[in-house]
């Protein structure tokens, strides 16, 4: 649902019009925005939905700029999720989240859970 990387800039070869919108030399991204964009997700944007069809989630990037370390963090969470199913049988929040302050980063100082193992 979130991209860890909320922002980047790009550069554009010439100022120009892209979709109605004037866009200079430099332009700044915000991923996390358009990861929300009702115009693509629909009423629901802002909802954590599993069965949502996540083709189009730019959260690792897409294409040229597409993340690197796209493929490995997938199979890691691939990984830590199926070993969660065979031993896990709830995880609930054990206090507030502290978020990591930064400009550009999404993530948390701190998440804390209570496991129940069955």
């Amino acid at each position: 649902m979130e991209s860890p990387f909320q922002k980047c800039h790009r550069t554009v070869a010439l100022d120009t019009v892209l979709g109605g919108v004037h866009l200079p030399a430099k332009v700044l991204v915000f991923l996390g925005a358009a990861n929300r964009d009702p115009r693509k997700w629909g009423d629901n944007a802002d909802d954590f939905d599993l069965n949502r069809n996540a083709s189009g989630h730019v959260a690792f990037g897409m294409g040229l700029h597409q993340c690197d370390g796209q493929p490995t963090a997938r199979l890691e969470m691939e990984i830590v999720l199926q070993q969660l199913l065979q031993r896990v049988v709830a995880i609930e929040p054990d206090g507030a989240p502290v978020p990591i302050l930064h400009n550009v980063l999404r993530g948390f100082e701190s998440l804390p859970v209570r496991i129940t193992v069955g």
